[in-house]
């Protein structure tokens, strides 16, 4: 006669049910100790502790401004430089188009804060191609230095406490009159050094917002022209050939993971990647990171910048190492449930701040980041 699986659980269940009845239930865990290692009629199956080199690891770039921030920055600080971009609103000018500029001063609101320096030297620039709020900016692209209009300096020294700077009448004019192109001003830093001078925002609470007030030859009241659209583009001063995640600068980590050496039927008990830090590479404040497995592997695809959500963390560079767990997202992507699209690291929320975090990369024998995996093969059960 042949005996099934589900008689055999039947007859076990029928005694375990029936010492429980009989017998001190505090004596061990369930009767396990009259269960014999084949009662069941099967093999267990081999528990494996493996590690996985990850593959295709690289970094992919992107360019939008901090732009929803309350501050904006020029200056330069731990390696990436930052630019002021603004551009005023004269669409409503009305019937100044009408009336002669006389001055036209620029109010940035500089930002007296203890991480910010009070003086700064820079030079204010015009934007070639138009900005608004929430463009991506590639390159930088500047055209003709905007001057002092009494001195002819190309050069201007900001500092705490001078509410505003002069611009050229006749520049003014044509935005106002709309006889010339208003791309905006960029605000660069004309230094070298370390140096880093905050400005509000428009987006900012206080009181003023960045401006430009045109007084006018006919004695009438001055027209303030409010800017709609800022940020602050940033650019790193060296390049690296290791792993970074970034913001300000937007940089994200793509790896995959070779599955084909997992058995789809094994059951993964424990799955991690491992990255290691680049000693004294992470700043910021905000140090939350995320993982996702990103809805397409095509980098230009827009599904690439969007996934189902792995994990989030919180770096700790003085533990050197950046672990993240991928159990139960290796279960789901050996099942079929989820795309085999790699991994794309990246900041929990971007444009917020300029900071980065750098790893090694595979290319490193000893560093080189590892998915480090506890799976076992199916028991063999005998029939």
């Amino acid at each position: 006669m042949v005996i099934t699986r589900s008689r055999i659980f039947l007859a076990v269940l029928a005694a375990v049910v029936g010492f429980l009845a009989c017998g001190d239930s505090d004596d061990t865990p369930l009767g396990s100790e009259f269960i014999a290692d084949d009662l069941l009629g099967s093999k267990p199956g081999v528990v494996f502790d493996d590690s996985i080199d990850v593959s295709g690891d690289t970094v992919y770039t992107y360019y939008p401004l901090i732009d929803r921030a309350t501050y904006l920055e020029t200056g330069i600080q731990k390696g990436y430089q930052r630019t002021t971009l603004l551009r005023a609103d004269f669409s409503t000018a009305g019937a100044d188009t009408d009336r002669t500029v006389d001055t036209a001063l620029l109010f940035p609101i500089i930002i007296d804060y203890v991480d910010y320096v009070n003086q700064l030297r820079a030079r204010f620039l015009q934007l070639g191609t138009e900005y608004n709020e929430g463009d991506s900016v590639a390159v930088l692209d500047t055209t003709t230095v905007i001057p002092d209009p009494d001195t002819g300096a190309k050069e201007r020294d900001l500092a705490f406490g001078t509410l505003s700077y002069e611009l050229p009448s006749a520049l003014v004019q044509g935005w106002i009159t709309g006889d010339s192109v208003n791309n905006g001003i960029a605000i660069v830093y004309s230094e070298t050094g370390d140096k880093l001078m905050g400005f509000d925002s428009r987006e900012g609470a206080r009181i003023s917002h960045p401006r430009i007030q045109v007084g006018f030859d006919d004695g009438g009241d001055p027209t303030n022209y409010f800017v709609t659209d800022d940020g602050f583009y940033t650019r790193p001063l060296s390049s690296t050939s290791e792993l970074v995640i970034s913001d300000g600068f937007v940089r994200r980590i793509y790896f995959q993971v070779d599955l084909s050496q997992v058995d789809d039927s094994a059951a993964v008990h424990d799955a991690r990647v491992v990255f290691n830090f680049v000693p004294n590479s992470v700043f910021g404040a905000n140090q939350n990171v995320f993982l996702y497995v990103p809805n397409s592997s095509d980098p230009d695809d827009p599904g690439f910048l969007v996934g189902r959500g792995v994990v989030p963390r919180t770096l700790d560079p003085a533990s050197g190492v950046l672990e993240l767990p991928l159990t139960n997202v290796l279960l789901l992507i050996l099942s079929g449930e989820v795309p085999d699209n790699g991994f794309v690291l990246r900041w929990e929320q971007e444009n917020i701040e300029v900071r980065q975090a750098e790893f090694y990369t595979s290319a490193h024998v000893s560093l080189k980041p590892k998915v480090y995996i506890t799976y076992s093969t199916p028991a063999d059960f005998e029939e």
